[in-house]
């Protein structure tokens, strides 16, 4: 609940803007933040995104390498990367929000329902 918080009130001052005031600069500045919000969101998913999709890289290009040329003791270390490597590391904000193209997803259709929902009780 507390990323969705984030983007929320953006949407909402975006909302209220459009409907109660005259300046378009107002409005655009609003907007503005909003795109801007959206972009800087965006971008850290993407590194999230990045670190899982070069994780899961490790370990494919170590399967696929000439382990079995290697002395043994390197065979055993690669195991061991193998290992931990066969399952993607992700950035696990609050153990609630995975940065991630799902997870930008989830956070923009989760959070323009709240808007939706609160904005249709008024």
């Amino acid at each position: 609940m507390g990323k969705l918080i984030l983007i929320y009130p953006n949407v909402l001052q975006v909302s209220k803007t459009i409907t109660n005031a005259k300046d378009e600069k107002e409005i655009f500045i609003c907007i503005f933040f909003l795109i801007g919000h959206l972009a800087f969101l965006y971008i850290c998913c993407y590194s999230g995104q990045l670190i899982i999709d070069r994780s899961l890289n490790v370990f494919k290009d170590s399967y696929n390498s000439t382990w079995y040329c290697m002395p043994l003791e390197a065979q055993r270390l690669l195991l061991f990367i193998m290992l931990r490597s066969s399952t993607e590391s992700v950035i696990n904000i609050f153990e609630f929000f995975v940065a991630s193209h799902a997870g930008y997803s989830k956070l923009l259709s989760t959070s323009f329902s709240y808007f939706t929902m609160i904005y249709s009780s008024q």
